[in-house]
């Protein structure tokens, strides 16, 4: 969180949510957009679940930082 707020100049609590290997349904995104959340996806390769975890603290943790 962090970096992400150092990126984009203001504090906001950062959350990670993973679907299963099948993704998220329609729905379930429709829903989380409809909160405010922003969507992102590392790719077309399917992950697993552990992996995929373990892959978004990784790109997290490796974004650019703003400078002041």
């Amino acid at each position: 969180a962090t970096a992400l707020n150092r990126r984009t100049g203001k504090k906001q609590t950062t959350a990670i949510m993973l679907g299963s290997e099948r993704g998220f349904a329609d729905a379930d995104r429709h829903a989380l957009r409809a909160r405010g959340y922003l969507l992102v996806s590392m790719g077309g390769r399917v992950l697993r679940t552990d992996t995929a975890a373990i892959s978004a603290l990784a790109l997290c943790s490796n974004l650019p930082i703003k400078n002041d």
